[in-house]
């Protein structure tokens, strides 16, 4: 496919990915309290979430839609994350969200991959 017969409201939206993110994270994490014996599944569950409510509201016919999710306790350490991909910038794209409660902090990378 031609690059100028992509249509355009089947790019990734980082905003909208953003929004959809932070609306399933706040819904999902607002009460949570940090157990290391459930945070597997929690994470696992909301990176399902987020990918099915991305895929949704986006209507991607041609992504493939990547989600990771780090959650961790709130004690005042430090964290860095970094990742690498090469791709299109005309057309994938990925939003991160930060979201933090009293007792853990979620850290949310949805990427969005075109495929050719």
């Amino acid at each position: 496919m031609l690059q100028s017969e992509i249509n355009s409201r089947n790019k990734f939206d980082t905003n909208l990915a953003k929004k959809v993110t932070l609306e399933t994270i706040e819904k999902e994490l607002e009460n949570v309290k940090y157990d290391k014996e459930e945070i597997s599944e929690i994470t696992k569950t909301l990176a399902d979430k987020i990918q099915t409510e991305v895929l949704a509201r986006m209507n991607l016919k041609k992504h493939k839609i990547l989600v990771n999710i780090i959650i961790g306790e709130s004690r005042d350490q430090g964290l860095r994350i970094g990742t690498m991909c090469k791709w299109d910038q005309n057309n994938d794209g990925y939003a991160e969200i930060m979201y933090t409660n009293e007792f853990l902090y979620c850290i949310a990378v949805v990427f969005g991959i075109y495929v050719h």
